[in-house]
């Protein structure tokens, strides 16, 4: 054997101890992290356990063991129970969080219809219906109120009356000719003239309108 090949074999040696000396000391170094580990635990279970005793001790003069045991056999008695109320627990809060979804998606729906309202006018409407409001309530006093609480009735049949549409119309075409007239009461009138005028069909059937309305007036009149 060569003195070339007994020197790469002391190489391969030297390299294969080189890996079994880093594997100890990464043996040695994971013992040392365990043990200071161990030695953690240890310092903190004696803490807790210390801490425990001297809790327990502060409870030991208002609880026994006999009131331990009879919490601990209620305690497994209500299993069932106790299973129950946190599954009512857990539904509770679904129905909290669908109705939080809910009730957010119903606000935004009532905002946006606010908004629509207000550019349509009705907020606007509802504050000068409010100045209207406190006129009247001006205008009026408490005995006024009481006469027109009394009226009310009559009042209420007038609107009915006025509801008709057939007299709706007879008043708005007789609103609208009144609005269209012009009387010149600066105008001469003759006695000519106004013979001419009774002549006019027309005439005659508005003085026979007229004639028919006082008489029925005057007859309800009469009759109330």
């Amino acid at each position: 054997m060569d003195e070339s090949t007994i020197q790469k074999r002391m190489e391969n040696i030297e390299k294969k101890i080189d890996v079994i000396l880093d594997e100890v000391e990464a043996q040695r170094r994971l013992r040392n992290e365990i043990s200071d580990l161990r030695e953690d635990l240890m310092r903190v279970s004696n803490d807790v356990f210390r801490d425990t005793i001297y809790e327990l001790e502060e409870l030991s003069e208002t609880l026994n063991t006999g009131d331990m045991l009879l919490l601990s056999k209620k305690f497994l008695r209500n299993v069932n129970n106790i299973k129950t109320a946190f599954e009512q627990l857990e539904s509770a809060r679904d129905f909290i969080a669908d109705f939080n979804k809910i009730s957010g998606d119903a606000f935004r729906s009532f905002l946006v219809k606010l908004d629509e309202l207000d550019r349509k006018g009705y907020f606007e409407l509802l504050r000068e219906s409010e100045k209207t409001l406190d006129t009247l309530v001006a205008s009026f006093s408490a005995e006024d109120l009481r006469t027109l609480n009394e009226s009310l009735p009559m009042i209420v049949n007038i609107l009915k009356k006025l509801s008709n549409p057939e007299l709706i119309r007879k008043l708005n075409i007789a609103v609208s000719v009144f609005d269209k007239y012009e009387f010149d009461d600066k105008s001469r009138v003759s006695t000519i003239k106004l013979i001419r005028e009774m002549n006019d069909p027309r005439v005659k059937k508005g003085m026979l309108f007229m004639l028919g309305l006082f008489k029925n007036v005057v007859s309800e009149f009469e009759i109330n």
